[in-house]
């Protein structure tokens, strides 16, 4: 969830006149059936632990074949590379929302908001009602501060996806999201082992 969150940040720090985050609450919207068990647990993916690679890093430990001191020492760049890029956000949002009004702070965070929205619930096909649930949500919680990529805002930022996965969408539109993601790692899964065979058909010769 970490990675997934520090991207949604970096899109508010890259995007700003755009539209890239989401989830939300008021309006009159359709009748939600209850979040499951399973749908609660699929919610939250773990963050890597502290000196672990993931994503672009891990990619190329194995691309590359790293030896775990090199890894470390990958690790220790990319800790510091997200770092910066917090320091770096943290000031040219300060200085933005110095220029900015309240209700010029809330339509940047909604804007935001909703390009990432419309990303990552696409497939679920989420109506007017839902869509406007969600800025609303947005807006109770942000009460026109200007999202960063702070911790605080990374913890709202992560409670409203939380609200739009428990309280936004139905159990038909759960169940679209889950076949995608599982489309999508069974297509992952093939790639991965097409790419170990010829390795393995290395090996028997």
């Amino acid at each position: 969830m970490k990675g997934l969150v520090l991207g949604m940040a970096a899109a508010l720090v890259l995007g700003t006149s755009a539209a890239s985050w989401g989830a939300d609450k008021e309006a009159a919207g359709p009748k939600v059936a209850p979040a499951s068990a399973e749908t609660k647990k699929d919610a939250v993916t773990p963050a890597p632990e502290r000196g672990q690679l993931s994503g672009q890093m891990a990619e190329i430990a194995k691309i590359c074949e790293l030896t775990e001191k090199q890894k470390k020492k990958l690790a220790a760049i990319d800790e510091a590379r997200i770092e910066a890029m917090k320091e770096v956000a943290d000031d040219f949002y300060n200085k933005v929302s110095d220029v900015l009004t309240t209700p010029q702070k809330a339509k940047l965070n909604e804007a935001s908001l909703m390009r990432f929205v419309k990303r990552e619930f696409g497939r679920a096909a989420l109506t007017d009602d839902q869509l406007a649930t969600i800025k609303a949500e947005l807006a109770t919680k942000t009460k026109g501060v200007l999202l960063k990529m702070d911790e605080k805002s990374l913890e709202l930022q992560k409670s409203i996806m939380t609200f739009i996965r428990e309280k936004v969408l139905t159990e038909e539109q759960r169940e679209t999201l889950k076949a995608a993601k599982k489309a999508r790692e069974t297509r992952k899964q093939t790639l991965d082992e097409g790419e170990a065979k010829p390795e393995q058909k290395a090996d028997g010769q």
